[in-house]
Parts: C-alpha cells; structure tokens; sequence
C-alpha cells in the first residue's frame, strides 16, 4: 500500500512522518487484522525523490491455547 502526503514525508520532520505513519497503519490494522486474511502490515514514508525515510509496521498473531479442563 501506497500513500503520499508531501505535507508529512518530509526529513525535516521525522517524529511528524513517524506519528502519521504509526496512527495509518494502526487504523488501516483495525479494520484488516481481525479478518484473518492479513497479519501483518506495513507502510514506507518516502521523500520527494523516492528515498525511503521509514516503515512503520503492525501484525498480530493468535495463539490458541487448549485446555485440558474442558
């Protein structure tokens, strides 16, 4: 996934790129990781020349643990 907002990917604000990555992928995880049919994703900030800054990423992962006692 690809977004761009050259208000934001900008290096001389790198905690202003950093927050708008973390809260986008923790709102688009909200909605796609209880599916089951995506566990992990990430987003890269890029500059105006296509130079990555940063990936933020988020994933979940279930662990059932069976109880003998049922």
């Amino acid at each position: 996934m690809t977004a761009s907002d050259p208000a934001t990917a900008h290096p001389a604000r790198p905690r202003a790129c950093e927050r708008c990555a973390a809260l986008s992928v923790a709102e688009i995880g909200k909605d796609r990781l209880p599916t089951r049919k995506v566990r992990e994703i990430a987003i890269d900030v890029r500059d105006a020349h296509g130079q990555r800054l940063l990936t933020a990423s988020v994933s979940m992962q279930i662990e059932r643990i069976h109880s003998p006692l049922k």
